[in-house]
């Protein structure tokens, strides 16, 4: 998900130019990459039976999204983790979840906003926007998207969820 430029220095994510000699943008970006579960170009009302998904590159939530492709989703749990883990998925983006799934991300250090509902398109642009907690984004029920991700400062031995 990182390229280097001519200058070896330029971590910019993929969809960033190169540099053009002066190497004017040559400065470190982790670019993240999140995946949408999707059913009819909205986003799916269950994680554990989605059988597809778009991914998107960001620089992180807040920042501008760029499509990178659609694919389908294995049946089971564990092949829809694997998968997500070979894609380099950080962030995963979904309606419910059951708890057996959130935690098997959250294991896998792959964040969850799940209890999310509507477009792809409209949801990408309320992450660039920082606005899912918008109630046309929450599933009926719900007072705010669950943000789920592990804890760094115990080695990763707990995990913490937040409404936001």
């Amino acid at each position: 998900m990182l390229r280097l430029c001519c200058c070896k220095n330029d971590t910019r994510p993929l969809h960033y130019p190169l540099c053009a000699g002066w190497h004017t943008f040559c400065f470190p970006i982790r670019v993240m990459r999140f995946a949408i579960t999707k059913m009819d170009k909205r986003v799916s009302p269950v994680f554990d039976v989605s059988r597809s998904i778009d991914l998107y590159d960001s620089d992180g939530y807040g920042q501008r999204a760029v499509f990178v492709s659609s694919h389908s989703l294995p049946a089971s749990l564990g092949e829809k983790i694997s998968f997500l883990l070979e894609c380099d998925i950080n962030t995963v983006l979904c309606g419910a979840i059951t708890q057996e799934g959130e935690l098997s991300l959250i294991r896998h250090n792959i964040e969850t906003y799940s209890f999310v509902r509507g477009s792809i398109s409209d949801v990408v642009e309320a992450w660039e926007h920082k606005n899912l907690s918008d109630a046309q984004f929450l599933l009926p029920g719900c007072s705010g998207p669950r943000h789920c991700c592990r804890m760094r400062r115990n080695q990763g031995r707990s995990h913490r969820c937040t409404d936001r």
